[in-house]
């Protein structure tokens, strides 16, 4: 873990003891996706958080165990929304497998709606508005995390991976877009195991 923390922390472009010790996170199979939220912490506390690591220790089959961010597009993201399809596509041996095999995934939601969701969500995050940060049962930003989650979307864990997240716009405020969740595991998957890591604008606290 210490190497690894070095990695990080070349990585992040920050000290050692900028660098939250953090902890292992364990999905078993079946898992199901209960909230979307952001790793920032309350705005009182310091030093503050500015970055995520998460480390993947395991492979997850294609549409299980993704990590979504329903309000951020992510490089090559379409790949895994059209594999999956095809994915469900190969286990389905009814009249509907033609029509399966042609559809065509749009990104969801529409690119206008998804604009007007960030700068309404960010000017509520400027203003101190977002008191939580867990967005859980019900609301907006999960059912959108897990309509995506079902769709593929998102990132899939590979063992050795390392995904890594910023949690300030190119104009230095903090932005709703790393907003993010778990999505569920299938049923004859592998459990899911991540290291968490955080990079801090401070001596980091102990965790």
């Amino acid at each position: 873990m210490q190497r690894v923390d070095i990695r990080i922390s070349r990585l992040l472009k920050i000290p050692l003891s900028f660098l939250e010790a953090g902890y292992l996170h364990r999905f078993k199979p079946s898992h199901m996706t209960r909230n979307m939220h952001m790793d920032q912490t309350q705005q009182a506390l310091s030093p503050q958080r500015t970055a995520s690591v998460v480390i993947y220790l395991e492979d997850q089959p294609l549409g299980s165990g993704h990590t979504v961010f329903p309000l951020a597009r992510l490089q090559d993201e379409m790949d895994n929304v059209n594999a999956v399809g095809r994915s469900h596509c190969s286990e389905d041996t009814s009249q509907q497998l033609h029509v399966c095999n042609t559809q065509q995934k749009t990104l969801f939601p529409s690119e206008q709606l998804a604009s007007k969701m960030i700068g309404a969500w960010n000017k509520k995050l400027t203003s101190g508005q977002v008191k939580n940060r867990f967005f859980q049962e019900g609301h907006d930003l999960l059912r959108l995390g897990q309509y995506m989650c079902s769709q593929g979307y998102g990132v899939r864990p590979e063992k050795g991976a390392a995904l890594i997240f910023h949690y300030l716009s190119d104009a230095g405020k903090e932005t709703i877009q790393v907003t993010h969740g778990a999505c569920g595991l299938l049923p004859n998957a592998p459990s899911k195991h991540v290291i968490a890591k955080f990079g801090c604008n401070g001596v980091a606290r102990e965790t």
